[in-house]
């Protein structure tokens, strides 16, 4: 486990990134901006503890951490969520409260896959991709709590409609202005 509270600390320590074993990190109230460049080494990260820090955006690369059980991103500066966040399928936990420029999750973002199985070569020797799939958090079938209080949402995230294990959804003090027409839930 790391732990990181109430530090002036900028930046990941370096040393962290040859402890990949670890399963949890806490790190709270620190000036951090931005996660390291080396989080995708943490598979085995369940816990993703970092409310209250001055962070901006989640990488890409959070898609990464497949075991990832609960994440707490409260009260930072993100203005968007990556749509990779949806390959973290065992996720049950999701804290986005405070985030005060959020105003949306990702539905549905297609990506593009290139892998050598999906990929033919064309007569002028360009890569043509021939598959793809759909990342979206409404693919978080194990999500039981999402608090997404204290930000710039206008309208329920259709993706929350979507989790069909949710069991909290956490809006107040948004800007909610109409309710989804597909709300079947």
């Amino acid at each position: 486990m790391f732990i990181c509270k109430r530090t002036v600390l900028q930046d990941f320590p370096r040393e962290l990134q040859w402890m990949t074993y670890l399963q949890e990190w806490h790190i709270q109230r620190t000036r951090i901006r931005r996660l390291p460049d080396f989080l995708a080494l943490f598979t085995q990260l369940t816990v993703l503890e970092i409310p209250k820090n001055l962070i901006t955006e989640l990488p890409p690369e959070i898609g990464k951490l497949t075991e990832l059980r609960r994440l707490n991103v409260s009260y930072n500066r993100l203005s968007r969520v990556p749509p990779e966040l949806g390959e973290c399928e065992k996720l049950e936990r999701l804290d986005l409260a405070g985030n005060h420029n959020l105003f949306g999750l990702p539905f549905e973002v297609r990506t593009q896959v290139f892998t050598p199985s999906n990929l033919l070569l064309t007569s002028h020797w360009r890569l043509q991709q021939t598959q793809c799939f759909y990342l979206q958090l409404s693919s978080l079938k194990q999500l039981v709590h999402l608090d997404i209080s204290e930000n710039r949402f206008v309208s329920i995230p259709i993706c929350a409609l979507r989790m069909t294990s949710l069991q909290l959804l956490d809006l107040s003090n948004n800007h909610l202005t109409d309710l989804p027409q597909d709300m079947d839930r």
